[in-house]
């Protein structure tokens, strides 16, 4: 189950985009993102904010599945849910290829060291470079276990 405000951050963090726009997450340039940065079906296509929201809960969905492939459902419920929102969402931006790069981080983790979690999350290109607001909102929900942003 996708939680609300884990939505409620991938709409803020993302923004709305209702035609397709170049995004550097995907390998491939010639690929396209659209509504919440999920891929563009094809170069001329519009669509909706209720389109949008449906296909970032898919894709939310699917990265939920791919969080079991790093951890044990042991391990997912030691983490807690806000903790395992955050996982979902880095994995929602960069793939699970991508989120298995933060090997320390999810060892961390997996240890339920949330503070040395939260540091590992910020010693990276992605939080100094890429997405350093996102990356220090997620860094501190890993910290703290509880909701920021707009539900701090």
């Amino acid at each position: 189950m996708i939680p609300t405000e884990l939505l409620a951050q991938i709409e803020r963090w993302e923004g709305f985009r209702s035609r397709p726009y170049p995004d550097d997450r995907w390998a491939d340039i010639t690929r396209k993102s659209v509504g919440f940065g999920t891929l563009a079906l094809s170069e001329d296509e519009v669509i909706t904010r209720e389109e949008a929201r449906w296909r970032a809960v898919c894709h939310l969905a699917q990265c939920e599945r791919d969080l079991t492939s790093a951890f044990s459902p042991t391990e997912i419920h030691l983490i807690g849910p806000v903790r395992r929102a955050c996982c979902i969402a880095m994995i929602y931006q960069m793939g699970l290829g991508g989120f298995r790069r933060f090997a320390r981080m999810i060892g961390a983790l997996k240890r339920g060291e949330w503070a040395l979690a939260s540091a590992e999350a910020l010693n990276s290109t992605w939080a100094r470079r890429q997405s350093p607001k996102r990356a220090e909102e997620i860094a501190a929900m890993l910290a703290t276990g509880e909701w920021g942003g707009l539900f701090g």
